[in-house]
């Protein structure tokens, strides 16, 4: 039996948005894909790729992230890769709870390239 490869989340981490205590952080590389069917296809829909970017969300339990330009945003797995790039935080949440912590959430989208290390 082989040994499992995953890795735990306790590592992770974020930089650059000026938020505290971020507790969770989620994130999507992605592909628009262009409509590209044509006649010649033989009824099968046909794409190809477009312009890439990175989306996500962050919540924290610190202080909270503001909205607008993140020169430096980095996402970091806890020890396999680093997602950097510059992105817009265009939606900041509240989440309250009577008995629970207040948290934060933050929707970005990554602006520029984006470097995974």
């Amino acid at each position: 039996m082989a040994a499992t490869v995953a890795i735990s989340g306790k590592s992770g981490s974020v930089t650059g948005t000026g938020a505290s205590n971020i507790t969770k952080w989620s994130a999507d590389l992605t592909y628009e894909l262009l409509k590209a069917t044509s006649f010649d296809s033989g009824g099968w829909k046909e794409n190809v790729l477009g312009v890439r970017g990175l989306t996500g969300s962050l919540t924290c339990i610190g202080t909270k992230p503001t909205s607008g330009a993140v020169a430096g945003l980095a996402l970091n797995t806890g020890g396999t890769a680093t997602l950097s790039c510059a992105a817009n935080i265009g939606k900041v949440g509240y989440n309250v709870d009577v008995e629970g912590l207040v948290e934060y959430t933050a929707d970005f989208e990554s602006t520029g390239v984006v470097t995974i290390a």
